[in-house]
């Protein structure tokens, strides 16, 4: 069973033999999967490479197409601004021939405030003023009374102080006029705001009816005046600074002049009453004449009656009281004022002079 001594040293030669080819077939399936992993392992590389080649070349486009767009979007927006100027001053061309001696005397004030908007931009004063850097102030608030007759409001004064302390908070790209006039447009509003021609008109027939409910208190009569001319205001704040307001715009130029009045410290109380009146009228109740309100822009009297009820009582319960207001309304109506105050001071504080 077990080889002699004389065997086995005769075949040791042939064992060595055997291991030495068997160590030589190991080594060299080692070397052929050496090579095969290696030339993987390059062609891995090389696809890794080509594929990383693809995207820098896709990158490459990308960039190049996103700074066109940049520049495509810049262009639009510089189009669409030179559109509106062109739009105002094709109104004053169809118009120059109809302007009274009035009107002409001031064509070079409005020619001034043309071309503040020729040449300043209105995106770049927005994009200085969302960056903090220092906007300059290109206008004012300006009045202007078309008739003789309107003179009576211009020598009380009462406007000239609003205009003037509108003028002391904000920054304007280019004058707003604020005309003291009655036109057709007056039959069914108290003012309102032009947009093509960035001007304020009040109508003369409501600051009249505001004198006749008042002919012998200045203050009272003052109150309501403020508060037409800064709901209109409104109207062209949001325009020339391009606000973003969500909601009907009407709502948000009532909300502004009331905020503003309470938080100038005005006695509103004039216009609560005002309102309070207007909402027991005929036409505030009348089911007729409601039905064909509910379309209008604007709210109908009782409901702006209750939201200047209920800012005015949130900003100082005691001298405001809630009787009128429901609990529901009420308890909230702090909160109404605080947030609509807050809101308006983050919307407007890129173009508020510093105090």
């Amino acid at each position: 069973m077990f080889m002699s001594m004389k065997e086995e040293k005769h075949n040791k030669p042939i064992l060595f033999a055997l291991a030495a080819v068997a160590i030589a077939l190991g080594i060299t399936n080692i070397l052929l999967a050496y090579n095969i992993t290696t030339e993987m392992n390059q062609s891995d590389r090389l696809g890794v490479n080509n594929i990383r080649a693809e995207l820098d070349y896709l990158k490459n486009r990308y960039d190049a197409i996103d700074k066109k767009v940049e520049k495509i979007d810049s262009k639009m927006m510089e189009l669409k601004e030179i559109n509106e100027v062109l739009n105002d001053v094709r109104y004053k061309l169809v118009n120059i021939n109809s302007k009274d001696e009035n009107n002409n005397n001031n064509s070079s004030s409005n020619n001034n405030a043309l071309n503040h908007i020729l040449d300043y931009s209105l995106e770049q004063r927005l994009k200085e003023g969302l960056e903090g850097k220092e906007v300059e102030d290109r206008g004012d608030f300006k009045i202007m009374y078309i008739d003789d007759k309107h003179k009576i409001l211009s020598r009380s004064k009462v406007l000239d102080a609003y205009v003037d302390a509108l003028n002391s908070k904000f920054i304007l790209p280019h004058d707003i006029e604020v005309v003291v006039d009655e036109d057709d447009r007056c039959k069914n509003a108290s003012g309102y705001y032009e947009q093509m021609r960035k001007r304020i008109v009040l109508c003369y027939s409501s600051i009249n009816s505001f004198m006749r409910l008042y002919p012998d208190d200045v203050g009272n009569f003052s109150m309501l005046v403020k508060f037409l001319l800064y709901h209109e205001v409104a109207h062209a704040l949001i325009d020339v600074y391009k606000l973003p307001i969500v909601g009907m715009q009407e709502y948000a130029a009532d909300n502004f002049a009331i905020v503003m009045m309470l938080n100038d410290g005005d006695d509103i109380h004039p216009l609560i009453w005002l309102y309070d009146a207007m909402r027991e009228d005929k036409y505030a109740t009348s089911t007729t004449t409601t039905s064909s309100r509910y379309w209008d822009t604007h709210m109908l009297f009782v409901q702006r009656y209750y939201d200047i009820l209920c800012l005015a009582y949130g900003s100082d319960p005691l001298r405001y009281d809630s009787n009128d207001l429901p609990s529901e309304r009420a308890y909230r109506c702090s909160h109404e004022y605080s947030s609509a105050l807050n809101a308006w001071n983050e919307l407007l504080k890129p173009w508020m002079k510093a105090s």
